[in-house]
């Protein structure tokens, strides 16, 4: 079913734990060392208002085309394009349904996830 960044509102309280638990089920939990750099200092820089981008360390800013609108987009994107490399989620489904989120982290030439997902 083709979803819109709307229909995603709410994902990650509803959704998530369930995907991550289905897709990968043989998957133990992340875990943060405790001596792993605090990103406090990124906290309030753009995107801003919830959007999700990848960080371009070399100039300090996001880079271009790589945002998710919301946070829910973003992980809910993401768990999918890794089932699919795992083989653990059909790529027709996710090719279908990458596009019509309009986000630039998945449509965009040469960056988007759609450029690295494989059949």
């Amino acid at each position: 079913m083709t979803r819109t960044p709307d229909d995603l509102s709410g994902h990650v309280e509803r959704d998530l734990d369930a995907g991550i638990a289905r897709w990968f089920p043989d998957s133990g939990r992340a875990r943060v060392p405790a001596e792993t750099r605090s990103i406090d200092h990124l906290v309030g820089r753009p995107p801003a208002d919830g959007q999700v981008a990848v960080w371009f360390h070399e100039k300090q800013v996001p880079e271009a085309a790589t945002r998710f609108d919301r946070l829910d987009v973003f992980l809910r994107s993401l768990p999918r394009y890794e089932a699919v490399r795992r083989g653990r989620l059909p790529a027709a489904g996710v090719r279908a349904d990458f596009p019509a989120l309009g986000q630039g982290g998945v449509v965009a030439p040469e960056v988007g996830l759609l450029t690295y997902l494989k059949d």
